[in-house]
């Protein structure tokens, strides 16, 4: 059984990699 909490922690965990991935890129950039 998968709980809110569960899909929350999950989607979160996706966003900072997105946003980790975006700084490498801005850094890159720079």
């Amino acid at each position: 059984m998968i709980t809110k909490e569960h899909i929350v922690k999950k989607l979160q965990d996706r966003l900072h990699r997105k946003c980790t991935a975006i700084e490498l890129t801005h850094w890159a950039k720079a």
